[in-house]
């Protein structure tokens, strides 16, 4: 296991996440690199993932490659391009309500 050093006192990893039951946490560029990494995490540890990424076969391999890991996490793909305000627009309802 990776350590991550947040100062010189303070040493974090995976372990120290809290439990995130009933949490839901959006995640942009989630199939890839750091956002991935979060995303296997923090839906290890009971949030409902919803993972906002451009391109949706890399989206559903890396559901894929998660579930294989923990087959009961929570992950949802929603499509979203932040260079795209069209994409920001149709992303955006999902969780704002008027």
């Amino acid at each position: 296991m990776r350590t991550i050093e947040k100062d010189g006192s303070t040493k974090w990893t995976e372990k120290n996440l809290p439990d995130l039951t009933g949490k839901i946490i959006i995640i942009t560029g989630a199939n890839s690199g750091i956002g991935f990494s979060t995303t296997k995490y923090m839906s290890a540890k009971g949030a409902t993932v919803i993972m906002a990424c451009r391109n949706p076969e890399k989206a559903k391999k890396a559901i894929q490659s998660i579930k294989n890991e923990n087959p009961g996490v929570k992950l949802e793909f929603i499509p979203l391009d932040l260079s795209s305000l069209a994409s920001i627009d149709s992303f955006t309802p999902t969780f704002v309500t008027p």
